[in-house]
């Protein structure tokens, strides 16, 4: 049911906005990955109420105490609102929020899904980039 994959990608760009909005809390008003590449900050390290992070390649992965939170890829105009297939199964393998999990109990069911949204152009590639976005004009 492709409603599941609109959920579950929703859920994920709340928590990429999430980490950045932490981020930005702890750093200020940069922008994370360009901090990093700039050498203004570390490639790993702490944000508060117990999350990490770590930068990698064009991305960045968040832990929450200790445990995967998320991990995404910065958008090739400094965005983090994109996702990938392989991004959104790891999201729903590795977490521990039953939210999360219950929407994918087969994960073979969230390639469909994506699939087909995509063919149905309710996901749209991002130029020069592997990732996608949400078509809004979808809703």
């Amino acid at each position: 049911m492709q409603e599941n994959l609109f959920t579950l990608i929703n859920i994920y760009l709340q928590k990429v906005e999430f980490c950045v909005a932490e981020f930005q809390k702890t750093f200020g008003d940069i922008y994370p990955i360009k901090a990093w590449r700039d050498n203004l900050i570390a490639r790993t390290g702490q944000l508060n109420h117990g999350l990490s992070y770590e930068f990698h390649g064009i991305g960045c992965t968040f832990l929450l105490n200790d445990e995967y939170f998320v991990d995404f890829d910065f958008t090739p105009d400094l965005g983090h609102n994109g996702f990938d297939l392989w991004r959104l199964k790891q999201f729903v393998l590795d977490n521990n929020d039953v939210n999360i999990t219950k929407l994918y109990p087969d994960i073979d069911l969230l390639e469909r899904d994506f699939h087909q949204a995509l063919s149905n152009h309710r996901i749209m590639p991002i130029a020069h980039s592997r990732l996608f976005r949400l078509n809004h004009e979808y809703g």
